[in-house]
């Protein structure tokens, strides 16, 4: 059993430049993500268009998001992954329980990218972040997950300011932060100022393998927030320290690199650098895009208002079908 992290490195040794669909270059189709073609969505990214889709027919409210989720999940064909979160508050709602799932995956909160159109303020922005992922996410560090990404994207856009500058600041902002999230936050941040190499920081995280299926990876590339938390601060900070123009396309690259559930990471790492003013995504990624996402783009762009704020999330979204979430079940 081959570490994945080493079979990626052998099958691109100048990166993953491109989007490519499952299956592709010894990737074991029919397991994830079955069925999905080269510029779709993750389960993760599509979940973040279902909450955009809530937010445009309920005037950015988040209320009744649970049971939109819930109507748009529950019936997908098996092309849509249900992760254990999603099977988990699956099972709380047909119980009679309208209770999330004890997950503490960052999957929840990279759907941030979604709210950022209609947000009035970052405060506003956190606490939507919060509530709609305590919908299918209720592990403790959901919370300030949630409120931290969303003040640090608000900030990012309105200073134009550099995630490292901004990250020190908002931590002394939040109140009652639990001290292993802002071990997490300070570790990412520490290794991306340094400019480590981006597969030792990954193991800095946790040493430690674990398999999936045939594959091997560092558990440190894991969507569970201990994990995904310090790994997505640090290539945010690493990459964010770098020219703007190009930051978004090095750092999707790098995360794709780093395997494991980049898919979640690729939402978040991509807004927050997409937020950098002059920051841009390759058109060779644009123009692959599936249609639906097209014409949400087309659909939000008509609000003069939120342009921006759309332009953000394309960054988002772009960053997470770069050869990137494919890549989460890369097996050798």
């Amino acid at each position: 059993m081959r570490l994945q992290q080493d079979g990626l490195k052998a099958a691109f040794p100048g990166g993953i430049q491109d989007i490519i669909a499952p299956g592709v270059h010894n990737m074991m189709p029919g397991v994830i993500h079955a069925g999905k073609p080269a510029g779709s969505q993750s389960h993760y990214g599509d979940q973040l268009l279902f909450l955009l889709d809530h937010q445009l027919a309920n005037d950015g409210r988040v209320q009744g998001w649970g049971d939109f989720w819930l109507s748009k999940v529950k019936d997908l064909p098996a092309s849509f992954y249900r992760d254990q979160a999603t099977k988990d508050t699956i099972a709380n709602y047909e119980q009679g329980k309208k209770e999330a799932s004890g997950s503490n995956d960052l999957g929840g909160v990279s759907r941030l990218g979604a709210l950022l159109a209609m947000a009035s303020s970052a405060g506003d922005l956190a606490d939507k972040c919060a509530a709609q992922a305590a919908a299918t996410h209720g592990d403790a560090l959901v919370n300030p997950t949630a409120r931290f990404f969303a003040h640090l994207v608000w900030a990012v856009s309105e200073t134009g300011k550099t995630p490292a500058e901004l990250i020190p600041d908002i931590l002394a902002s939040l109140p009652d932060l639990p001290a292993e999230f802002t071990e997490k936050v300070n570790h990412g941040l520490a290794g991306g100022l340094a400019g480590k190499d981006d597969l030792e920081y990954l193991i800095s995280i946790e040493p430690v393998q674990m398999s999936f299926g045939e594959m091997k990876f560092y558990k440190g590339a894991t969507c569970h927030i201990p994990n995904s938390l310090p790994l997505s601060v640090f290539l945010i900070v690493k990459y964010g320290n770098t020219d703007a123009a190009s930051c978004v396309e090095k750092a999707a690259v790098a995360n794709a690199m780093l395997g494991g559930d980049n898919c979640t990471r690729a939402l978040l790492v991509g807004l927050v650098l997409g937020a950098r003013p002059g920051a841009a995504v390759p058109p060779r990624w644009l123009n692959v895009l599936r249609s639906p996402h097209v014409q949400l783009a087309a659909r939000i762009a008509s609000r003069s208002s939120i342009i921006r704020a759309m332009e953000i999330l394309q960054t988002s979204i772009s960053s997470a079908v770069n050869g990137g979430w494919y890549i989460c079940h890369f097996m050798f």
